[in-house]
């Protein structure tokens, strides 16, 4: 799928999620960052300060061996110029006497713009640019005069186009991967945190669960509340979230540890008697 090219910022920017999504249907594997590398690699190629740094490659065959020359947009005028003519003399666009171009009504010498481009025994030249394809849009046969016009106040404001569509792509590349990148440290933070960086505790699941019980109830955890009345379901999610049972080979349910709260949690008396914890009233009078 050839990439739309275009010649103006804001038609660019205008059409770029329609573009983004023709490319997705056609390169379904794709994804936006390989779209906006294509991007760049087409538009980096007219990144020019001004005219005269503006270069178009062209190949020349003088004796055996071919020599590269690098041409203005003003010698790159000059050439193409040349090259349409002699391809319209040399195809039957002229009188009997080769004299006086003879150009039918209606006929678009720009359409010849790719099969003049060839060596010929005249001129042996040609162009040999990624860009040539895409310069056609800058010019204009004018039949009746016989030459080649240069549109050089279009050809200006797309450098100044092609500076902002590729700072557009930079931002656009910048934020999906800085996207990435933070969701990558969110999944490697989560993983984190689910493992290594919980509390690992040891015990049954009943004296942990009684445990927890005499901390809420003397006052030293403040468990969330559902209708008034202490909710053993989002506290022991809130257990599992950040506790870790070692002595189990498998991690509880959160029904597990809700049966463990309270009224429900089957420790023995005798047990129980184990842990002295006090009212938090008393021990936090500082």
């Amino acid at each position: 799928m050839e990439i739309t090219f275009y010649y103006s910022f804001k038609e660019f920017e205008k059409n770029y999620n329609i573009d983004l999504k023709n490319w997705n249907d056609n390169y379904p594997d794709a994804d936006e960052i390989d779209y906006l590398n294509e991007l760049k690699n087409k538009y980096q190629l007219f990144l020019y300060e001004n005219n005269s740094d503006f270069i178009i490659n062209s190949n020349w065959i003088y004796s055996e061996y071919p020599e590269y020359y690098e041409l203005s947009i003003i010698a790159y005028h000059e050439f193409m110029q040349e090259k349409l003519i002699d391809y319209l003399y040399n195809n039957g666009f002229s009188n009997f006497d080769g004299n006086i171009l003879e150009i039918p009504f209606g006929t678009n010498v720009m359409d010849f713009w790719d099969d003049c481009n060839v060596r010929t025994r005249k001129n042996s030249a040609i162009i040999d640019d990624e860009k040539h394809k895409y310069l056609k849009e800058f010019f204009a046969f004018n039949n009746s005069m016989e030459n080649l016009d240069f549109d050089s106040k279009k050809f200006t404001n797309f450098k100044f186009a092609t500076k902002k569509i590729l700072e557009f792509v930079d931002k656009k590349s910048q934020l999906i991967t800085s996207k990435i990148k933070f969701e990558k440290l969110l999944v490697e933070d989560k993983d984190i945190f689910s493992t290594s960086q919980k509390i690992k505790i040891k015990g049954s699941l009943q004296s942990i669960g009684y445990l927890f019980s005499e901390l809420i109830e003397k006052g030293f955890i403040e468990a969330p509340k559902r209708n008034g009345k202490d909710n053993t379901s989002a506290i022991s999610r809130m257990i599992l979230d950040h506790f870790e049972f070692i002595d189990k080979e498998e991690q509880p349910k959160p029904e597990d540890i809700r049966k463990t709260l309270f009224a429900e949690n089957k420790l023995s008396i005798e047990k129980q008697n184990q842990f002295k914890i006090p009212q938090s009233k008393i021990i936090n009078t500082d």
